[in-house]
């Protein structure tokens, strides 16, 4: 970036994009402190310098204004924060934008006895390797010799990463298509289509394949059919080249005066496709209008995965499925969806996963359906019995015999104002299992010329059960929390009878 842009950076400071609510894409970079508390989005995507021919930007690019500049991007990033334009029309919002790319080792530097430094980032820069840390103890000079340390366990979790994510991009090519850049896709990948790509990457690393990393002439590297580079990138001469099962020079047909290594030196590859270990894909999202991308880990952390996803299989849905319906498999049930929603497994067992919960959840549906029918069956036939054997009788207040949920107390106080219009009805009942009051009354025209409203009827009892209670015209409904004091509920609902005729 022109300096009128970019400004150095302190070790503790890094780089945030605020974009501001005007037309167009308008954004000022700010710097912030590591240990500042703020909030952020974060993007990745290609950021940069866009190279130029004849003094005018590539195609696919696009100029957004940055700290009152055109500043030129590539149409990923431009795709990424026009898709974040509708949430920016109100205020602005900061956005993290990672340029992608390998990541670097840890380690340290160090002077025996002399000066220490921890490295936390290293980066290619104008021809440089950038080191940056923290000074542990002791300082430079200039000439100074220092041994470099770096990470080991680190080193090789960053191999693995590398050599899958080769693994991984011929693998989307091969079933998605050529079209596929590794930095994203258009369109959703489909279910058997991740199958597919999680198949080759497997196939790779049964057959236990050497990987190949040498340094050759740039002319030569051309040469190679099939070989991938990347449009928007200058490469040095010589270049690294990476092939799996098959060495350069084989893949190459005049080499003549070439003497191509197996390996070169500084190899941030893996030497065989068995070290990488099972591969998992966790992730296939859209991450801006027409881009999706796909996620995916190895190692430790792959390891981990499928180990959560066996322990979640057994421990959790095998017991849901077995379960008869009770309010337990419901709970139950919920605490699975959420537990599912925050696992790191791979897309596929997420997959199968969810439809075995969306199968349960529709089991469980249907049987709260039945068993509210059956009890609004129960409470019409109660009331039935009651008008059958009082057929005089204009009203009917009562508590209910049996336990029922609230939905099949309301669904019975609407039925039973349609039967029976010219009367006036108060129910009470408890949902032992949710441990609440549900009542609900209809009042009949007779009594409600008589002063008799229905809101006013049950705000009388709400005040006694406790909790809230409502309605519109002759049917209000409500749920109480002490189901100790329903008793008192329906002599209030009585006596607000009794007042008419006084």
């Amino acid at each position: 970036m022109p300096s009128i842009i970019y400004q150095s950076l302190s070790p503790d400071e890094f780089r945030l994009l605020r974009i501001l609510p005007r037309n167009g894409i308008t954004a000022k970079l700010e710097t912030w402190n590591l240990y500042q508390g703020c909030t952020y989005v974060a993007l990745s995507y290609t950021w940069g310098l866009v190279p130029r021919r004849n003094g005018r930007p590539n195609d696919l690019t696009y100029a957004i204004t940055l700290n009152g500049h055109s500043f030129d991007v590539q149409e990923n990033l431009h795709d990424a924060l026009t898709h974040q334009a509708p949430a920016l029309r109100q205020e602005d919002r900061l956005l993290w934008i990672d340029s992608g790319g390998q990541e670097s080792d840890t380690g340290r530097l160090v002077i025996d006895g002399v000066t220490e430094m921890s490295v936390r980032h290293v980066q290619s820069h104008r021809g440089y390797v950038l080191h940056t840390g923290h000074m542990e103890y002791g300082s430079w000079s200039v000439n100074d010799r220092v041994s470099a340390e770096h990470d080991g366990s680190r080193r090789q979790s960053l191999r693995m990463n590398h050599t899958a994510k080769h693994i991984l991009n011929f693998a989307l090519r091969e079933v998605l298509g050529k079209e596929v850049d590794q930095r994203a896709h258009s369109t959703g990948v489909k279910e058997k289509e991740l199958q597919n790509i999680t198949n080759i990457f497997e196939k790779y690393i049964q057959e236990d394949k050497e990987v190949f990393t040498p340094n050759v002439s740039l002319s030569i590297a051309k040469q190679i059919p099939g070989a991938r580079a990347r449009s928007s990138k200058t490469y040095p001469d010589p270049v690294r080249v990476v092939s799996i099962g098959m060495p350069v020079h084989e893949l190459v047909a005049d080499v003549a005066g070439e003497n191509i290594p197996r390996k070169s030196p500084g190899n941030t590859h893996v030497a065989r496709t068995d070290e990488l270990q099972k591969p998992v894909i966790v992730e296939e999202c859209g991450i801006a209008k027409g881009v999706r991308r796909i996620v995916a880990i190895t190692g430790a952390e792959a390891s981990e995965a499928q180990r959560v996803a066996k322990h979640f299989e057994k421990e959790r849905l095998a017991r849901l499925e077995v379960l008869i319906c009770t309010t337990e498999k419901e709970v139950l049930f919920k605490e699975t969806q959420a537990a599912l929603s925050k696992l790191v497994v791979s897309t596929f067992s997420r997959s199968v996963f969810t439809k075995r919960l969306e199968k349960i959840g529709k089991e469980i549906l249907k049987e709260q359906k039945e068993a509210q029918k059956a009890q609004v069956d129960a409470v019409i036939a109660f009331v039935q019995s009651h008008f059958g054997q009082h057929q005089t009788s204009t009203f009917f207040v009562a508590q209910l015999p049996t336990d029922l949920c609230a939905k099949a107390l309301f669904d019975s106080i609407r039925i039973l104002s349609a039967q029976y219009s010219d009367k006036s009805i108060y129910l009470i009942g408890v949902d032992g299992v949710a441990g609440k009051v549900a009542h609900g009354c209809f009042v009949s025209p007779e009594h409600t010329s008589k002063g008799l409203v229905a809101c006013n009827w049950i705000e009388q009892v709400a005040a006694i059960v406790g909790g809230k209670a409502g309605g519109k015209g002759s049917t209000s409904v409500g749920t109480g929390n002490d189901v100790s004091r329903v008793q008192e509920g329906v002599k209030a609902a009585v006596k607000a009878l009794e007042d008419l005729s006084t």
